[in-house]
């Protein structure tokens, strides 16, 4: 029988560990649209992370903005139930998506150093290893319109119709018109990135990347 030392003991890590996932989320998700040139600067504050200084989407900046930070929230609904096995940011032109942005959960594995430090060095490579893919990726070009695209995938816990407020059901994942550039994770492979992007969309050596490098190298402390 599990003590009641034990059973806290659990129900902490386990609240870490939905803390961690959700904190890293949305430092993942605001770093990728600040570097894809998503949204103005004065729409993101900064955050230190380690030698890093993120840029993290803000509150009240604008509609846009706003609206997009209550569906990266209601997306935390589902990971604070470990329901969510997958996260998948897409961005779209006007005809599909242009790029995908997918993030795997696992909850069965632990912290393997201390549960309350944040961010870890596990983290900051992760994070060092997402911006070296960004920065190697094509502008998007400029004077066309964009949305983003969340969708949710569940594990076998989550009750058959569950679905946070403001998604509906969908039924696959899977888009053939892009292909994978990069997989990123953490040691433990507690969480996970790969990224997606059409084939014309990658790097190309004569394309104008002044924006985003500018951008990028903002978020250097040091720089």
């Amino acid at each position: 029988m599990e003590s009641s030392q034990e059973k806290n003991q659990s129900n902490m890590n386990n609240d870490d560990l939905k803390s961690y996932f959700c904190k890293l989320t949305g430092y993942t998700l605001s770093t990728i649209l600040y570097v894809r040139n998503f949204f103005t600067e004065n729409s993101y504050w900064p955050l230190d992370f380690g030698p890093i200084r993120l840029r993290i989407l803000k509150k009240s900046s604008n509609e846009a903005v706003e609206n997009l930070i209550n569906y990266m929230n209601n997306c935390f609904q589902p990971l604070k139930r470990q329901y969510l096995k997958t996260l998948i940011m897409e961005i779209h032109d006007s005809f599909d998506a242009i790029e995908s942005y997918e993030l795997n959960y696992d909850y069965s594995l632990q912290l393997n150093d201390d549960h309350l430090g944040f961010p870890r060095k596990n983290d900051i490579d992760l994070m060092l290893n997402l911006l070296d893919t960004l920065e190697h990726m094509k502008s998007i070009p400029k004077n066309r319109h964009y949305h983003v695209v969340f969708k949710l995938y569940y594990n076998d816990t989550a009750p058959l119709d569950y679905e946070p407020f403001g998604f509906v059901p969908h039924k696959s994942k899977n888009n053939e018109t892009l292909n994978i550039i990069h997989n990123i994770t953490t040691r433990e492979q507690l969480f996970s990135i790969q990224i997606k992007s059409r084939e014309e969309n990658s790097k190309d050596p004569d394309y104008d990347h002044q924006e985003s490098n500018r951008r990028f190298q903002q978020l250097y402390r040091n720089s």
